[in-house]
């Protein structure tokens, strides 16, 4: 049987693309289906991929190496979309923080998504608490319990700005990777660093920076934090930027 092969059609002035995925069954063989959809005046796309080609942000199933560590990691595109696939911005700071000890240290992960970063931290000997919105907890905890991480890695659900009086502590570390990107939730993000937060807190943004509003809400938080950039991944585009409460 031929390889199945890729077919497209664009514009030179194509806008960001809205993607549906389906899965079909072709002699026997599992196929993924993406279609981009523009608008009636823009033309559409339609890429297929076997088993074997299919991109890593679509694979059910990666074991993701960072160094010495190694996880693996359960994703669920189709049913969680962005939150079910773990992104380069996750990675570029596991990499990152690879070489750190932090025997006990409290962290907590906001938007874990499919709780990769958190888990590689706990490795790393954190206390860690994974938190997404409810649609991610079964999906998180399933790749706790495949990483054996369940002793150190405490998952929770937490939307921004809501049920903070559940969250008490105040952390070592907060992470986020590439949850810089939906500016409706900039406000109860920001109130919800403010919330775990102390002046020994160290929050580690892991970003694209994809529009104007991204780099605006890094600015707004220089009223509440000192904020840096300690890191630049040109491979990826990706900015690490470490940020501590002003007391």
């Amino acid at each position: 049987m031929r390889s199945p092969t890729a077919t497209a059609t664009a514009t030179s002035t194509t806008p960001k693309i809205k993607i549906k995925k389906e899965h079909e069954q072709q002699n026997g063989r599992r196929y993924f289906s993406e279609y981009s959809v523009e608008s009636a005046k823009y033309q559409s796309a339609l890429i297929i991929y076997s088993e074997e080609n299919i991109p890593e942000l679509h694979r059910l199933e990666r074991n993701i190496i960072v160094g010495k560590y190694s996880v693996k990691i359960r994703q669920q595109w189709s049913a969680l979309g962005v939150a079910g696939s773990v992104w380069d911005a996750a990675i570029v700071l596991a990499e990152y923080s690879q070489n750190d000890d932090l025997n006990g240290l409290n962290v907590i992960e906001l938007g874990s998504g499919t709780g990769f970063l958190g888990i590689f931290y706990s490795k790393l000997g954190a206390k860690v608490t994974l938190t997404d919105v409810a649609d991610c907890i079964p999906n998180m905890e399933h790749n706790v319990g495949i990483n054996e991480a369940s002793g150190a890695v405490t998952v929770k659900e937490l939307k921004w700005g809501q049920n903070l009086s559940e969250f008490q502590d105040k952390y070592d570390f907060i992470l986020g990777a590439d949850i810089v990107y939906i500016e409706e939730t900039f406000k109860d993000l920001l109130n919800t660093l403010l919330h775990l937060s102390n002046c020994q807190t160290k929050i580690f943004l892991s970003c694209k920076i994809r529009y104007k509003k991204d780099s605006k809400f890094i600015s707004s938080l220089c009223d509440y934090f000192s904020v840096e950039t300690v890191h630049y991944d040109d491979k990826y585009d990706i900015t690490i930027y470490l940020a501590r409460k002003i007391c």
